[in-house]
């Protein structure tokens, strides 16, 4: 589900980097294989989440009811694990633009600066609160991600009742529209349509005339297909 920006300048206007500041892994983006950038991509929110874990692991938590760490020795240890947090979740951000573009990156993209101020946060207790509004910024976008990758499974093959031969042209239809080849989805989502009209012309032995020559409609032509399917789907909504 990797879902590439266009320019750089783009990502740049979007995200404002704080790490990610140079194009490189954009070049690289646009030159590596599909596969290669859904790894990166998938590489990118493991590291994610592994920061995350290690900045509850050094004591900080989101939790209203329970006071999190206020020990200064965890901070250095901390500003490592921001950095890569920060770096990690741009790379991110990168490989998947409707994840920046979605609401679960808003406190991401307003916290990623964190280290730019972490001097002068740190003087008083207030880089721990920055800290902990960081940790549970990583929590919205990493949910937000899973939940992008939730739709992709479902997409198309969501509550089907397919038999295998049938489903069989949109699961690789599914699987082009989670990479962003949609050119290449839209057809393969056209043949599989083909195949489920074509079953139920045969099944409800739906005849097709042509010049007064009837024949099965499941071996007519896709578009006299469509067509006559869509009459049949009027007349029975106008009888009902």
């Amino acid at each position: 589900m990797a879902w590439l920006w266009n320019s750089w300048e783009e990502y740049v206007n979007a995200v404002h980097p704080a790490v990610l500041e140079s194009p490189g892994l954009w070049r690289l983006s646009h030159q590596d294989t599909s596969f290669t950038s859904q790894c990166n991509l998938s590489d990118a929110a493991r590291r994610f989440e592994d920061a995350a874990q290690s900045l509850r692991q050094s004591g900080f938590r989101i939790n209203n009811h329970k006071r999190a760490t206020r020990d200064s020795s965890t901070l250095q240890t901390a500003e490592r694990i921001v950095l890569e947090a920060i770096y990690s979740g741009e790379a991110l951000l990168l490989y998947n633009k409707l994840l920046a573009l979605s609401d679960a990156s808003y406190g991401f993209l307003h916290q990623n600066h964190l280290l730019k101020h972490w001097d002068r946060y740190k003087k008083s207790d207030r880089i721990f609160i920055e800290v902990e509004q960081f940790l549970s910024d990583i929590g919205k976008l990493l949910k937000g991600y899973q939940e992008l990758v939730a739709v992709d499974r479902r997409f198309l093959v969501d509550n089907l009742d397919l038999p295998p031969l049938l489903e069989a042209d949109l699961l690789p239809a599914r699987n082009l529209f989670s990479c962003g080849f949609d050119e290449a989805g839209v057809f393969m989502a056209g043949r599989g349509l083909e195949g489920v009209l074509r079953k139920i012309a045969a099944q409800r032995k739906i005849v097709l005339e042509i010049k007064g020559k009837p024949s099965p409609a499941s071996e007519g032509d896709f578009r006299d297909l469509i067509e006559v399917m869509f009459h049949i789907r009027w007349k029975t909504k106008e009888r009902h």
